[in-house]
């Protein structure tokens, strides 16, 4: 091309090596975005399931009598369960990932553990006796099973979170 028609195709040429190096870096973390988008639809197959455990603990925490302590326990998981899932969700839409949103994930998931620990098991930091009923008991380890894959999934958002963060910055300049 020559005139005003190569000045173009120069500008063009310009902006396609840029995008042609963001579209690399979204094309190298096409698995770890593949993972992300399962991990989260684990996350989200689960959280019915998390969320129905979570209440019938709390219904038998308040049923059998428990403390004040092991009743807001109880209830703080079936907030944390949906706290978990909204945040896992967010990671998917937008052009960047928060980092509060990824910290909270982290947190929430750790919290949960500890709680389920403490309920399950007593625990001195928690104030939490670990006495429990024999239904409470069986629900308490169904909670457990549950939480295995569900934190499975959650830790192999939070393991890749940084070729995730290269991932969504690529893709959000390349679409600027």
């Amino acid at each position: 091309s020559s005139g005003d028609a190569r000045a173009l195709v120069d500008g063009l040429m310009e902006r396609w090596k840029t995008t042609d190096k963001e579209a690399l870096t979204v094309i190298e973390q096409e698995k770890t975005l593949i993972e992300l988008g399962r991990n989260v639809a684990t996350i989200d197959n689960k959280n019915a399931i998390m969320l129905e455990l979570t209440e019938q603990v709390a219904a038998l925490k308040l049923q059998s009598g428990g403390n004040a302590r092991e009743i807001a326990a109880a209830n703080q998981l079936v907030m944390l369960t949906q706290r978990i899932a909204k945040n896992a969700a967010a990671l998917l839409v937008g052009d960047e990932i928060n980092p509060e949103v990824a910290f909270l994930l982290g947190k929430d998931t750790n919290s949960f553990r500890d709680i389920l620990t403490g309920l399950a098991k007593g625990s001195e930091v928690l104030r939490l006796s670990g006495h429990n009923d024999a239904e409470t008991r069986e629900k308490l380890g169904d909670l457990d099973g549950a939480f295995k894959e569900y934190q499975g999934a959650i830790s192999g958002i939070l393991g890749n979170m940084q070729p995730l963060v290269l991932a969504k910055q690529s893709g959000s300049r390349i679409f600027r």
